[in-house]
Protein backbone atom coordinates (compact mmCIF):
# COMPACT_ATOMS: atom_id res chain seq x y z
CA UNK A 1 0.00 0.00 0.00
CA UNK A 2 3.14 2.32 0.41
CA UNK A 3 3.14 2.92 -3.39
CA UNK A 4 -0.20 4.36 -3.31
CA UNK A 5 1.24 7.16 -1.28
CA UNK A 6 4.17 7.29 -3.43
CA UNK A 7 2.06 8.01 -6.27
CA UNK A 8 -0.12 10.32 -4.59
CA UNK A 9 2.86 12.35 -4.00
CA UNK A 10 4.68 11.88 -7.45
CA UNK A 11 1.42 12.97 -9.17
CA UNK A 12 0.57 16.19 -6.57
CA UNK A 13 4.93 17.28 -7.65
CA UNK A 14 3.87 16.89 -11.17
CA UNK A 15 0.60 18.58 -11.23
CA UNK A 16 2.05 21.19 -9.33
CA UNK A 17 4.98 21.53 -11.87
CA UNK A 18 2.41 22.11 -14.78
CA UNK A 19 0.63 24.46 -13.19
CA UNK A 20 3.97 26.73 -12.33
CA UNK A 21 3.79 27.16 -15.71
CA UNK A 22 0.40 28.10 -15.96
CA UNK A 23 -1.53 31.07 -14.24
CA UNK A 24 -2.25 28.58 -11.09
CA UNK A 25 -3.95 25.76 -10.44
CA UNK A 26 -7.76 24.87 -9.66
CA UNK A 27 -8.07 21.96 -6.71
CA UNK A 28 -10.13 21.30 -4.06
CA UNK A 29 -6.88 19.92 -2.02
CA UNK A 30 -5.33 23.50 -1.75
CA UNK A 31 -3.02 22.39 0.98
CA UNK A 32 -1.88 19.47 -0.08
CA UNK A 33 0.22 21.58 -3.11
CA UNK A 34 0.48 25.12 -0.92
CA UNK A 35 3.00 22.34 1.09
CA UNK A 36 5.20 21.55 -1.81
CA UNK A 37 4.78 24.49 -3.95
CA UNK A 38 4.80 27.69 -1.44
CA UNK A 39 4.35 30.18 -4.16
CA UNK A 40 1.90 28.75 -6.52
CA UNK A 41 -1.51 30.53 -6.57
CA UNK A 42 -3.71 28.04 -5.53
CA UNK A 43 -7.62 28.49 -6.16
CA UNK A 44 -10.33 26.25 -4.26
CA UNK A 45 -14.15 25.50 -5.81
Amino acid sequence: MAWVVDTCLLLDVLIGAFATRHQGLLTRNAKDFARLFPDLKVFEP
